[in-house]
C-alpha cells in the first residue's frame, strides 16, 4: 500500500505542476472576471441579499461557487488585516477596484485543487470498482487530460461540480454495498451542492434513485406497504393528474392566458423568449398531467408496479437523500427559493442573452447527432487523446458485459450525461469536461483487462505493470506535450496587452477607434472607443463615412465567422473587405519559435489565449 500511495502522490505533484505552471496569466478570462465580479459584491446578474456584509449573495453565476470563493476572499483579507496589508475594509475593497489580480489568481488556485482532488476521488472510486492498479492508471490519465488541465485553471464551475459527482459516485457505491442512511444522506447533500454550482448535475438525484433500486433489488416487489398509504399514492396521483389537465384546459378554453400580454418590454426578442417559456410550461403541466394519469392507471392494474413505486416514494432511506439533497440545495442557493419570481426573469434573460447568433458565433446546436459526433470526434478527443478515447469506448463495453450493478451508477450518469449535453441549444467542450474523469477509468481498466489475458501466461506481474505504464505515458504524451505547450504560452506577454501598448505609442490621442471582442481595453479618456462583439455588425462604409480612423480586430472573433462561410457571408465578407481594403498599420501575434505548429495557437479550442491582433487604418 506504501507503494500505491507514492505512486499517487507522484501523479498529484504531476497533475499540480501542469495545472500551476502558468495560471498567473495576466489577462482574465471573461469568467474569471464574473465570477470573483459576483463574489466581490458586484455581480451582473444583481441579485442580491441584505444584511449579508460586503459580499451579498447571488444566483449567476453558480451561487455554490461563489460561496467558496466568498470564504477565500474573506480569509485573505482576514490575514491580510492581521499582518497589517489591509488596515480597513476600504482598502480590501479598493485593491478589488484598481488591481484585481490577486483574486484572479485565488479563485485559479481553488479550481486547481478542485481539479487535483478530482484525481483522488478517481483513485477512489478506481479502487473500490476494480482495483489498485486501474485505479492509478486513471488518476495518471485524468492528470495529464489536456482539457480538464485548461480548465482547472479558469474559474469555472466544470471542474468543481465534476469533483462533486465523483465523489457522489463513491457514495453510490457505498449504499450498494453497504446500504446504510448516512450513504443516502450525504450523496444528497453532494447532489443539493453540485446542482447549485451547475443545474445539469441535478441527474445526480436521478442516480442516487437508480442506485437505490439497485441495493434493493428483487425487495422492492415484495407487499411491504400498508393498504392506506397505495390507496392514498394513487388517489393523489389522480388528483395531480386532474389539476394539471383541468388547469391547462382552463386557461385555454376561457382564455386565462394572453401570449401577446406576458411582458412589456420594447425587447421583441426577449418578449418571444418570455412567450416561448410560457408555452414551454403549458406543454409541461400538459406532459406532467398526462403522466400522472397514465401512471395512476399502470399501477392501479399492476399490483407488482404498486409495489415498487409505494416501496420507492415511502423508503425511508430515500426521502433522507432527497431532504438532504433539497435542504443543500436551499443552503447553497437560497436565491432560487426567496425570490423565485426574480430566478424566472432571470432565467428568460438568460436564454435572451444565450439565444443571440450575435454571441455564440460556432457553438450553436447541429442537432442531437451532430452534437453527439462533435463531441466524440472533437471534445472528448482534444480532452484526452485518440488512444485513451477509443480505450475508454472498448471499456464501456466492457463494463456493459459485465452487467455489474456496482458499475451502473457510474456509466449511467456518464451516458446520460452525454445525452443531454448532445440535446443542448449550444455545444461547448468545456462541457465534456464531466466527462473524463469516466473516460479515465473506463480506458484505465480497459487497459488492464486487456493486458491481463494477452499476458497471462507470458509474462509476470513486474513486466505486466513496466509495459502498462509504458504505455501509458506513451499514449498521455500528446495531451500531455498540449498541456506544457498551452502553459508556456500562457506565460508570454499578451497580445491584447501589447496592442494597447502599441496603440498607445502609435495612435494619436483622440482618435476614433473601433473594436472587435478579444481586442483588450483602451482608454475612453484617451480615444473615442465603439466596442463591438464583431465590428462586422456594421458595413466598412459605415466606419469610414463616422470618421472611424483606426479598426482593431482579432482571429478569435474573424476566424469564428469564416469557419462557417456560408452561414455568415456578409459577416466574411466584412472581414475580407477590410483586409484588402484597410492599411495594416500592426499586427501582433504571440511569438513561439520553441513550440511546432506554433501558429495554429489551438484554434479549435474555445480558449482565449493572445489572439492575433490586426490594427487597421481606415481613414
Amino acid at each position: 500500500m506504501k507503494k500505491n500511495h507514492i505512486t499517487l502522490s507522484l501523479i498529484i505533484l504531476f497533475a499540480l505542476a501542469l495545472r500551476l505552471f502558468g495560471i498567473d496569466f495576466e489577462v482574465p478570462h471573461p469568467d474569471d472576471y464574473i465570477s470573483v465580479q459576483a463574489a466581490m459584491h458586484f455581480g451582473p446578474s444583481q441579485v442580491e441579499l441584505s444584511g449579508h456584509g460586503l459580499y451579498g449573495l447571488y444566483v449567476w453565476p453558480s451561487t455554490g461557487m461563489v460561496y467558496i470563493e466568498v470564504v477565500l476572499f474573506s480569509l485573505y483579507y482576514v490575514i491580510g488585516w492581521l499582518i497589517g496589508v489591509f488596515p480597513d475594509m476600504e482598502s480590501f475593497r479598493n485593491l478589488y477596484l484598481n488591481d484585481p489580480f490577486s483574486f484572479y489568481l485565488i479563485g485559479r488556485i481553488m479550481c486547481v485543487f478542485f481539479g487535483v482532488g478530482t484525481i483522488m476521488a478517481l483513485y477512489s472510486l478506481g479502487r473500490r470498482l476494480y482495483d489498485h492498479r486501474v485505479a492509478l492508471l486513471a488518476a495518471f490519465f485524468l492528470s495529464g487530460s489536456f482539457i480538464y488541465s485548461v480548465h482547472s485553471q479558469f474559474i469555472r464551475p466544470d471542474v468543481p461540480t465534476t469533483f462533486i459527482i465523483v465523489l457522489t459516485m463513491i457514495c453510490c457505491l457505498s449504499i450498494i454495498e453497504k446500504g446504510q442512511s448516512k450513504y443516502y444522506i450525504v450523496a444528497g447533500v453532494l447532489a443539493g451542492f453540485a446542482t447549485s454550482i451547475k443545474f445539469t448535475s441535478g441527474i445526480l438525484v436521478m442516480m442516487i434513485v437508480l442506485t437505490h433500486i439497485l441495493a434493493e433489488g428483487t425487495e422492492l416487489l415484495a407487499d411491504r406497504g400498508s393498504t392506506v398509504r397505495k390507496t392514498v399514492l394513487l388517489r393523489v396521483l389522480i388528483l395531480i393528474g386532474i389539476v394539471l389537465l383541468g388547469g391547462r384546459f382552463a386557461v385555454y378554453a376561457f382564455d386565462l392566458l394572453d401570449m401577446n400580454t406576458l411582458t412589456s418590454s420594447t425587447d421583441e426578442v426577449f418578449n418571444n423568449n418570455v412567450r416561448h417559456f410560457a408555452n414551454f410550461l403549458m406543454n409541461l403541466l400538459t406532459l406532467a398531467g398526462g403522466g400522472a394519469v397514465a401512471v395512476y392507471f399502470i399501477l392501479k392494474t399492476s399490483s407488482r408496479a404498486l409495489n415498487v413505486a409505494a416501496n420507492l416514494i415511502y423508503d425511508r432511506k430515500l426521502l433522507q437523500a432527497v431532504a438532504a439533497f433539497l435542504l443543500s440545495f436551499m443552503i447553497f442557493d437560497p436565491v432560487f427559493f426567496l425570490d423565485f419570481k426574480k430566478q424566472v426573469l432571470i432565467f428568460i434573460t438568460d436564454a435572451n442573452y444565450m439565444g443571440s447568433q450575435t454571441l455564440f458565433i460556432g457553438v450553436d446546436s447541429l442537432g442531437f447527432w451532430g452534437n453527439l459526433w462533435w463531441y466524440i470526434k472533437g471534445a472528448l478527443n482534444w480532452g484526452a487523446g485518440t488512444v485513451i478515447e477509443v480505450m475508454a469506448g472498448l471499456g464501456l463495453l466492457l463494463v456493459l458485459s459485465r452487467k455489474r450493478k456496482e458499475d451502473m451508477p457510474a456509466l449511467v450518469f456518464a451516458l446520460v450525461y452525454l445525452l443531454i449535453i448532445s440535446l443542448g441549444k449550444f455545444r461547448w467542450e468545456r462541457y465534456a469536461v464531466t466527462l473524463m474523469p469516466f473516460m479515465a477509468l473506463y480506458a484505465a481498466d480497459f487497459l488492464y483487462t486487456f493486458m491481463d489475458k494477452v499476458g497471462k501466461d507470458r509474462m509476470n506481474e513486474s513486466k505486466k505493470t513496466l509495459a502498462v505504464a509504458l504505455i501509458a505515458i506513451m499514449v498521455v504524451i500528446p495531451s500531455v506535450y498540449n498541456t506544457i505547450r498551452y502553459d508556456y504560452l500562457l506565460t508570454q506577454k499578451d497580445t491584447r496587452v501589447v496592442a494597447q501598448e502599441w496603440v498607445q505609442s502609435n495612435v494619436p490621442m483622440g482618435s476614433r477607434v473601433g473594436m472587435d471582442a478579444y481586442t483588450g481595453n483602451l482608454s475612453g479618456d484617451t480615444y473615442h472607443i465603439t466596442r463591438k462583439f464583431s465590428l462586422s455588425e456594421e458595413e466598412l462604409n459605415y466606419y469610414t463615412e463616422n470618421k472611424y480612423d483606426y479598426l482593431i480586430v482579432s482571429d478569435t472573433q474573424y476566424r469564428r465567422y469564416m469557419n462557417e462561410p456560408i452561414k455568415y457571408k456578409e459577416n466574411v465578407e466584412f472581414y475580407n473587405q477590410l483586409f484588402k481594403e484597410g492599411e495594416l498599420a500592426s499586427e501582433i501575434k504571440l511569438s513561439d519559435d520553441v513550440w511546432p505548429k506554433s501558429s495554429e495557437r489551438f484554434l479549435k479550442y474555445h480558449i482565449h489565449i493572445s489572439p492575433t491582433i490586426r490594427i487597421y487604418k481606415i481613414n
